[in-house]
C-alpha cells in the first residue's frame, strides 16, 4: 500500500525510539491507570489485516494531521491521500499500480514490476508487533467503546509507552497511541485510528473511474500540485 514515510512511523520500534528522546508538549495526562490484569508476553489481540474492508485512517503527530482512505479486497487495494482534499491522489495496486488525479481527472499506471513505493502500513505495524513480541510486555487495560484497550511496553521501558486499542470485531487494532513517559507524565506524542470500517469493499474502488484521460507516468507527477 503506497504511504507516506510519515505513516511509515507506526512502527512499535521506531516509535519506542521516537518517544525515548522527544522533547516537551502540551498535551500531558496524569489520569491514574485503571487496574489491569496482569502482563502477558504474547501478543493477546488480533493483529490479521482482514481480507476485504474499508476505513478512514487518521494520522497525527504533533499538530499535523492526516487523513487517508484505504481500502483492501483480496491482493488489490486502495489508498486515498489527503482524503477529502483538493490534493487528494487515489493510488490503486492490481497489482499494476495505477495514480489517479481527481482533480485533472487523468490517470497513469506502473507495471508491477518497477516495485511498491511504501509498505502496507497495517501489515508493517503486525509485523513489527511480532518482531518484538519477545521484548514486549502487553497489559489489559480494559473495555472502551467495543474495542480492547492495552497497554505495550517494550523491553521494560519506563521512558515510553503504547497504547493499542483492538476490535474483537474486525480481528485487528483500529487506534494506536504512543506516549513518552517523563516525571510520572505521559504525553501524547503520535496516533492513528481507523474509522468508518466495513468489512466490504466494492469493485469499483479498484477502478479507474470513467472519462478519465491515461496520461504517462511522467506527466502525471509532473502535473501534481
Amino acid at each position: 500500500m503506497f504511504l507516506s514515510n510519515f505513516v511509515r512511523s507506526l512502527a512499535l520500534v521506531t516509535a519506542v525510539a521516537m518517544l525515548g528522546c522527544s522533547g516537551p508538549s502540551n498535551e500531558n495526562s496524569n489520569a491514574e491507570v485503571p487496574a489491569a490484569k496482569p502482563p502477558a508476553s504474547s501478543i493477546p489481540f488480533q493483529t490479521i489485516e482482514p481480507k476485504q474492508y474499508k476505513a478512514t485512517a487518521e494520522f497525527s503527530f504533533g499538530e499535523t494531521v492526516e487523513k487517508k482512505f484505504i481500502a483492501k479486497s483480496g491482493d488489490k487495494r486502495r489508498v486515498d491521500h489527503n482524503y477529502g482534499t483538493q490534493r487528494q491522489l487515489t493510488v490503486i495496486e492490481t497489482p499494476d499500480t495505477i495514480v489517479i488525479d481527481p482533480q485533472r481527472r487523468v490517470y497513469a499506471e506502473r507495471p508491477a514490476n518497477t516495485g511498491k513505493a511504501e509498505p502496507d502500513f497495517i501489515q508493517d505495524v503486525t509485523r513489527q508487533l511480532l518482531a518484538v513480541r519477545e521484548k514486549a510486555e502487553f497489559r489489559e487495560l480494559g473495555e472502551e467503546n467495543g474495542r480492547v484497550r492495552y497497554s505495550v511496553r517494550v523491553a521494560d521501558s519506563d521512558i515510553s509507552e503504547i497504547v493499542v486499542f483492538a476490535d474483537p470485531k474486525i480481528g485487528m487494532p483500529t487506534r494506536q497511541e504512543f506516549y513518552s513517559i517523563a516525571n510520572n507524565e505521559r504525553t501524547l506524542r503520535y496516533w492513528y485510528e481507523l474509522t468508518d470500517v466495513e468489512l466490504i469493499a466494492e469493485d469499483e474502488l479498484f477502478t479507474v473511474p470513467e472519462g478519465y484521460r491515461k496520461v504517462s507516468v511522467e506527466e502525471f507527477y509532473r502535473g501534481l500540485k
